[in-house]
Parts: C-alpha cells; sequence; structure tokens
C-alpha cells in the first residue's frame, strides 16, 4: 500500500499518456513551457532560474499560464521562495519532486488540483497553506517532507487521501477544517505522532490517542499493546473505524464497544501482533483487506448481522485456524481468507449465494461445513455455491459433475487440483465458465483435460509443470492464455490454437513439448519468453496482425529451423532467437526497423537472413556479420 516507487512509476508514465492536447515547446525568461494546441492555455514545464523570490508569470504572450506539470522544479537546490498567479488552475503530480531548496509557496485560491505526490521531498518546505478550493488533498502529497512543522487545510476541502503525511518526522500541527467528510488511511504513517490536529476554530481534533472526525476514529497515534475503542470520547459517540486507522500498528489485542457500526478498508492492516479483537453485534459492515497480513490474529468471532465478507479482508492471517461466517453473510470477497497458512476449517452458512475468486488459494483448509455441520460439498469435493474450492478424492479418471450437493456447478477456484499424483484425466462441465490460476498446476500424472466450451479465458498457471499432460483442447471461445499456462508441459507436441485467442501471455508455452504451431490471424499479442526453451520446437507460423515479436520469444529453441516474420511486425526484441543454435532461415521485410540486443546470438553459422534490397534488416545484417541473401 505504501510502496512509494511504484506509484511514482505509474503516476509517471499516467501523466505522460493521458495528455488532454498536444503540447508545443517554448521557453521564456526563466521558464521552459508548454502551449496548448488550441492556444488557449500554457503550462510550465521547468523552472531554470537562480531562485531566490520567484512569481511565476500569470501570462505569457497574451495567454494565461494555468499548470505547473509534472517535474517543474524536479530537485531544484537553492533557495526558493515561490508565488503562484491566481491563474494557475492545475499542479500537477510530482511538480515539486525532490525540490530540495523549497522554502516556502504561495497557493492562490485559483488553484483547484492538486496531484499525487506534489512536495514529494521537499526538504526544506516547514509550512504550507493549501486553500479550500482543493476539494481533495491527493495522496502522499507531502511524502518526506521532513520538515513540515505546520499545514493549514481551509473550509472547502472535502477529502484527505491516503498517506497524505507520510514522513512528514517534524510536524507540528495540522487544521483540517469541518467540511473534511473522508479521511485515507495511513495519514500519520511515519509522521510525528505528537502533531497537533484541530478544525478552522481551534478545537482539537484528538481525543486521547485517537483522531475523530465525525464520529470515526480515522488514526490511532498510540503505542499501547492492549486497546479500548470506547462507546463514546468526550461526548463523541463512535460509529465507525476508519480506512487504515490501525494500520502498521504493534497493538495485541482490541476491543471494540458497541455501537461502532462500520470497519473501513483495511484497518488492521499489517497489525502483526494483532492477536484478539473483540468486534460488537453492532457492527454490520467490515471493509475490503481489513484483517489483511495480520499474521498473530489466532481467533476472530464475527458480528452477526454481516451480509458481506469483502474481499482480502483476512489475507495472509497466518494463525488463523478456524473461522466462523454469521449465517447472514450473502457473499464473500476475492481472496478473503487466502495465504492462511493454518486455517483448516471453515464454517460457512447454507444460505451463502456468491463466493469470489481464490477465496481459500493456499490455505490448507479439510473442512468447510454449514451451520449444522454439514459438508460443502461431497466426498470428492469441497465446493461452496458451486464453486469447486479444492478436489478430496482419489480417482484416476475425474469428471466434474454438473451439480455439487444442488448447485450448479460454475467455476474451479485457484489451486484445487494443484499437486495432485493421482488424476489422469478430468472433464470440466460445460456449466464451468471459469478455472482460476494454478487449478490444475504441477498434477504430475495429468495427461487428458477436456475443458468447457464456454471459457473465455485460460487463467495463470492453469497447467503449469503437468509434466505428463499431453492432449488438451482450447475451446473456440478462448480469447486469452494467461501467463505460465502450460509451461513445463513436456509431453504437449501439438495443440489447435481457436480462431477468437487475441492474447498469448508471458512464457505461455515455455518448456513444453510443442513441435509446431500455427497461430491464428486474431492474435495481436504475444508476450515474452513464450516459447523459450522449448527444446522440440521445429516451425512455428506467425500471424500477419502481429506488430512485435517480444523479447526471449524463442529463446532456447535449439530445434527451430526456420521463420517467417510477419509483413506487419515493426520491431524484434532483444535475445528473441538466442540460442536457437539450428536456426538456418529467419525472412525479414522492410516493415522491421527496431533490432534489439542479442537477437540472434549463438545462433549457428550457418543462419541466413532473407531481406529486401536496401531496408533496415539488410543492414542490420551487414552491422552485425550476419549472412544475408534478397527475396
Amino acid at each position: 500500500m505504501l510502496n512509494k516507487s511504484f506509484f511514482k512509476f505509474i503516476f509517471i508514465i499516467l501523466s505522460m499518456i493521458l495528455l488532454v492536447f498536444p503540447l508545443l515547446a517554448a521557453t521564456f525568461n526563466d521558464w521552459e513551457y508548454s502551449v496548448s494546441e488550441d492556444n488557449s492555455y500554457i503550462s510550465i514545464d521547468f523552472y531554470t532560474g537562480d531562485g531566490g523570490n520567484v512569481t511565476v508569470p500569470s501570462y505569457i504572450n497574451g495567454i494565461p499560464v494555468t499548470t505547473i506539470n509534472n517535474g517543474s522544479f524536479l530537485c531544484f537546490e537553492e533557495k526558493l521562495y515561490l508565488t503562484l498567479p491566481n491563474t494557475i488552475t492545475h499542479i500537477d503530480i510530482f511538480a515539486f519532486e525532490d525540490c530540495l531548496g523549497l522554502k516556502e509557496i504561495n497557493i492562490p485560491d485559483s488553484v483547484k488540483y492538486i496531484g499525487d505526490f506534489a512536495f514529494i521531498g521537499c526538504i526544506s518546505l516547514t509550512e504550507i497553506n493549501i486553500p479550500g478550493t482543493v476539494s481533495v488533498l491527493p495522496h502522499y502529497i507531502f511524502l518526506d517532507c521532513e520538515n513540515l512543522e505546520v499545514v493549514t487545510l481551509n473550509k472547502g476541502t472535502t477529502t484527505i487521501s491516503e498517506a497524505a503525511f507520510f514522513g512528514c518526522i517534524n510536524l507540528k500541527e495540522v487544521t483540517l477544517p469541518t467540511t473534511v467528510k473522508k479521511i485515507g488511511s495511513a495519514i500519520f504513517t511515519d509522521a510525528n505522532k505528537s502533531v497537533n490536529v484541530h478544525d478552522e476554530n481551534g478545537k482539537s481534533l484528538r481525543h486521547d490517542d485517537f483522531l475523530i472526525v465525525n464520529g470515526a476514529i480515522n488514526y490511532y497515534f498510540g503505542n499501547a499493546e492492549n486497546v479500548t475503542v470506547p462507546a463514546t470520547v468526550d461526548g463523541i459517540y463512535i460509529t465507525e473505524i476508519g480506512d487504515g486507522a490501525f494500520a502498521y500498528n504493534l497493538l495485541r489485542t482490541l476491543y471494540i464497544a458497541n455501537g461502532v457500526k462500520q470497519i473501513g478498508n483495511y484497518a488492521f492492516l499489517a497489525c502483526t501482533e494483532l492477536e484478539y479483537i473483540t468486534i460488537p453485534t453492532s457492527v454490520t459492515e467490515i471493509g475490503e483487506g481489513t484483517f489483511s497480513t495480520c499474521l498473530n490474529l489466532k481467533e476472530i468471532v464475527l458480528p452477526p448481522n454481516l451480509s458481506q465478507i469483502k474481499g482480502y479482508t483476512f489475507t495472509a492471517c497466518c494463525s488463523l485456524e478456524n473461522v466462523i461466517v454469521p449465517a447472514k453473510v450473502k457473499e464473500i470477497g476475492d481472496y478473503a481468507f487466502s495465504e492462511c497458512a493454518e486455517l483448516v476449517s471453515v464454517t460457512l452458512p447454507s444460505s451463502l449465494k456468491n463466493i469470489g475468486i481464490g477465496v481459500f488459494s493456499q490455505s490448507p483448509i479439510i473442512s468447510i461445513k454449514d451451520e449444522k455441520g454439514n459438508p460443502h460439498g461431497d466426498d470428492k469435493y469441497m465446493a461452496v455455491s458451486g464453486v469447486v474450492i479444492s478436489y478430496i478424492g482419489n480417482e484416476e479418471k475425474v469428471v466434474i459433475p454438473l451439480k455439487i450437493k444442488g448447485k450448479k456447478t460454475v467455476a474451479v477456484d485457484m489451486f484445487a487440483f494443484y499437486g495432485n499424483q493421482t488424476v489422469k484425466s478430468v472433464v470440466v462441465p460445460d456449466t464451468v465458465d471459469f478455472i482460476g490460476d494454478s487449478a490444475f498446476s504441477w498434477c504430475s500424472m495429468l495427461v487428458s483435460v477436456t475443458l468447457p466450451k464456454n471459457l473465455e479465458i485460460i487463467s495463470n498457471n492453469t497447467f503449469s509443470g503437468c509434466g505428463n499432460l499431453r492432449n488438451i483442447n482450447i475451446p473456440k471461445n478462448v480469447t486469452e492464455i494467461g501467463y505460465r499456462a502450460f509451461s513445463g508441459c513436456r509431453d504437449l507436441e501439438n495443440t489447435k490454437l481457436p480462431d477468437k485467442l487475441k492474447i498469448i501471455n508471458v512464457a505461455a508455452f515455455a518448456d513444453s513439448g510443442l513441435i509446431s504451431l500455427i497461430i491464428p490471424k486474431s492474435v495481436t499479442e504475444i508476450s515474452s519468453s513464450v516459447f523459450s526453451g522449448n527444446e522440440n520446437l521445429v516451425s512455428v507460423k506467425l500471424p500477419e496482425s502481429l506488430g512485435v515479436i517480444s523479447d526471449c520469444l524463442f529463446y532456447g529453441c535449439i530445434n527451430l529451423k526456420d521463420i517467417t516474420i510477419p509483413k506487419t511486425v515493426t520491431q524484434i526484441g532483444d535475445m528473441a532467437f538466442f540460442d536457437c543454435e539450428n536456426l538456418k532461415s529467419v525472412k525479414l521485410f522492410e516493415s522491421v526497423t527496431y533490432f534489439g540486443d542479442n537477437m540472434f546470438l549463438r545462433c549457428g553459422e550457418d543462419l541466413a537472413l532473407y531481406v529486401i534490397p536496401n531496408s533496415a534488416a539488410e543492414q542490420y545484417a551487414i552491422d552485425n556479420d550476419l549472412n544475408y541473401e534478397y527475396f
């Protein structure tokens, strides 16, 4: 949740590709700027001056300056006292990233938007006033502003986003106006825990160790091992524990008094020492990921009025052994109890209607029963609401039934047959339209699989490591084959790809036994390493719809002899044919203009490129001392 490098990368990429108008670059005094294509506004791209007292121009050549772009003050080190004019409406993500010299900034009421990470690493900034025209204080806006002491937000601001003050270790005072209605998770993580937080009237929002806004505990500043959330604090009725309020805290036990109705998303994320928690009957909603990575949580009694267990709620609760899901729960979200290393017994209500993907994946479930002690499923399958959670039979030939315990079979979940050493053949009924990641991976005896006709995606790792798999039908409606879906299927020599297939993901057939393959013209994307390590592969027909030969696509295909690169391909990636020692012939059209590194490294001396005269391919052959001929 708090990996700043990841978010920085994502937002920089988005800022590059989501520009509304193309911009034309120019300079004015100490400013590099861009003009929108329709000449309606100017964006500052970079400041080249020497610092001091600086005012951003309001107009350049009669056009208003409205935007401070991403990286405009990146790594500026000189002392800077900056005034923004009242034409500025938009401060972009990372606008002042690592602007080490920024001492002061005057932000006018004209500003409506400030992007995530806008002031990240501004270590000289000590005080800032954000106008109320900025309704949302963005994610990580002051990340690692280690000398920031005073932040004033004004009436009009309604939302404080996740980790807004993360790493502000010297923060002393924050003004949160009464207009704030929503506060994101972990807003003061790794910040000064003694910070004074109050509203615009000076009324403290800190009560004991709790930050309380509108009856919600939004942050816990304390470090006690045993914590009680009372029904009232200083006359305020507590009705909610907000998103991430206790995230990353080291508390061991928690008692929540009756009256709390809602526990927010990731409220106790990574409370790794938490062992016991008492949740009152008044709670009717528990958010996504609420107890995720509570490694020592041993037991929990869920309140009776819950109607839903949301996704990731107990993911990686490694000490949790038994769970009883209340009778009113109708839905369980994706991965809700995944990676619970000690979870062996679960009670689910018979009234349960929907169950998500991978709810119990990588958890060693032995028993799933209803409230009367009756098993969900039968003596061969643990199944809930038509989803096969796990195969517990011992047959060699498996035909999954159309119905299990009276409910139509609709899905085979992640890891359902994972590592089975008995099953040799499986028939999946046509009622199934979803098969989860790794559903049959490492089934070492599996030879034959019949997939349902309505299947559209073969998920990641579905058959990876099934070394004896020889026979499989890929249904005609499949549009995507997932990451390493058939990797390591050494006995899979031939298969027919459907005409609706569009995407073949990374290493989908890596280290398999394929001898030849025709890829249909519907395929537009073949990711890296798809055929890498296929030592038996002799021929592949690539489709004219392909634009790129990805990195390492045929890496180590030692028996591949010849291949024609389609006319539509414009680039070939790094090591695409590395170690194809018997490759004799590659036909390249003039469309190919980009050639990756080490494309033909460790290919045989007999390799010849067949090229068109005066093409980039011919020049590549000359530059790399490769044999070539014209066609």
